[in-house]
């Protein structure tokens, strides 16, 4: 069985330990998972994320300590060419709605914008 490429991407929580309950970070991991089925490759998936969590004294994000969590794979794609990753390969995507051109430069830019996230 020929096996195929995906990418899957990982949801992980942080919990700040110096600030009140109302503010936390999320991020979203995305990795390349090889598997003969897409079943697999959400099997590996979640043992990925679940196998990358570590918390100790020295688990920080900007000299802060977090708690960080896996919360789960919010979703899984095939790599088209999956036979041929090389430079150019689109390995995923996500699709937003923003509210209009100057949004989307900034979002281009690595600025913060309002979005919302849909699949």
């Amino acid at each position: 069985m020929t096996t195929k490429w995906y990418a899957a991407h990982l949801i992980n929580y942080f919990d700040f330990l110096d600030e009140p309950k109302c503010n936390f970070l999320a991020w979203e991991d995305i990795v390349l998972v090889e598997a003969n089925s897409d079943d697999e490759a959400e099997k590996k998936a979640w043992e990925l994320g679940e196998d990358r969590i570590v918390n100790d004294d020295n688990t920080r994000i900007d000299g802060r300590m977090v708690v960080q969590k896996f919360l789960g794979v919010r979703k899984i794609i095939e790599c088209s060419p999956s036979f041929d990753l090389e430079t150019g390969t689109e390995i995923s995507f996500s699709q937003f709605r923003i509210r209009d051109i100057e949004s989307a430069k900034k979002l281009a830019e690595g600025q913060e914008v309002d979005l919302k996230y849909v699949d």
